[in-house]
């Protein structure tokens, strides 16, 4: 089966990038190689299309779900582009109200943080948000609110690590529907790939790829969930995977 593949789809953070954020030399030149048998290249990971950018530009890939599913780019080309009206975004963040910091990201591609976070503006936690909103992020709010506030607001929980962070979406928006999304502006269909993921957001385009691989850093559903369990993303776990089975 792994030699008939038509295309591979690769988390991001915990999974095509190393802990400290950078793609090795090996995994890329692994994809590349991939890619020269024909078979397609697609990135699905929360980053927006901003923080995803220099990613992008090394992977070049066929198409790209960003921001859990909100914005989906294929051939260069927004194809899907989804927001949180500005009544949702404040909604949910009044909701989160217990959380310790919240970040989200405007449709001008300003992203604004109640505490010092990465490029961000920093903001009153209580200012009200006036432009639409690609996501809402917030860290430590217990598992049961972030579980909660999608039953009362029009919104879509796009991950949930634990009670460490959690994300929200606009209505119906998540790596899954993203990828569906990418396929179709590609002609390819369900079942004929290899997700790669870390996390439990993973889990979904993993099953729609057919077969799912998870890094040896993976979360426990993760593990449980996919095919297959390949090493980390410290020691190049892609490229030897892709080495071995693909190439």
């Amino acid at each position: 089966m792994l030699k008939d593949i038509r295309y591979m789809v690769f988390d991001l953070d915990g999974t095509l990038l190393t802990k400290d954020k950078h793609i090795t030399e090996r995994t890329l030149q692994a994809v590349e190689a991939a890619r020269s048998k024909g078979i397609r290249i697609l990135l699905d990971t929360g980053r927006t299309c901003d923080t995803a950018g220099e990613f992008l530009r090394l992977l070049r890939p066929d198409a790209a779900v960003l921001s859990y599913g909100a914005h989906v780019v294929s051939g260069g080309e927004t194809v899907y582009r989804r927001y949180m009206s500005p009544k949702i975004a404040n909604r949910v963040r009044v909701l989160c109200g217990e959380a310790t910091r919240i970040h989200y990201q405007l449709e001008d591609g300003r992203v604004l943080c109640n505490e010092e976070y990465m490029l961000s503006e920093l903001v009153d936690r209580n200012a009200e948000i006036t432009k639409r909103a690609e996501h809402l992020c917030a860290w430590n709010l217990p598992r049961e609110t972030a579980l909660e506030i999608p039953k009362r607001v029009r919104c879509s929980l796009s991950q949930l690590c634990d009670s460490l962070w959690c994300n929200f979406s606009p209505y119906g928006c998540n790596k899954n529907h993203g990828l569906e999304i990418a396929l179709r502006a590609l002609g390819l269909p369900r079942g004929e790939g290899i997700g790669f993921g870390d996390e439990s957001c993973d889990v979904g385009f993993m099953k729609i790829c057919g077969f799912g691989a998870a890094m040896g850093n993976a979360d426990e559903f993760t593990l449980r969930s996919a095919d297959i369990t390949i090493g980390n993303n410290r020691e190049d776990g892609i490229a030897v995977f892709l080495e071995n089975n693909i190439l």
